[in-house]
């Protein structure tokens, strides 16, 4: 992966990655977000996944799912255990695609 960030443009830069994939941020961002869900692992999709991410460090389908049902316990580090997680993706995986984001 190329470790350099360059220029975009207004006050944002880039890198590519080895698969092709363009990451951007802006120049000042000192926190980034993952590309993917710390809790289930999905690709974080939209801004709405990076709105839960900033908020409940997951993405808006475990932040639904987990962290606003159960918010005093996931405020105090509380996470899904493994099982619940694998349920969590079977059950996203079984939707038709035109259902999943």
């Amino acid at each position: 992966m190329n470790d350099e960030w360059k220029e975009y443009f207004g006050d944002r830069v880039y890198y590519q990655t080895n698969a092709g994939i363009m990451l951007i941020k802006h120049k000042d961002s000192t926190s980034p977000s993952p590309i993917e869900c710390p809790v289930c692992d999905f690709l974080m999709r939209d801004l709405r996944d990076f709105m839960s991410y900033d908020k409940y460090e997951c993405c808006q389908d475990c932040a639904y799912k987990w962290a606003e049902p159960y918010r005093k316990k996931w405020q105090n580090g509380w996470r899904p255990d493994a099982v619940e997680i694998e349920e969590f993706i079977q059950s996203i995986m079984c939707q038709p695609t035109m259902m999943v984001r």
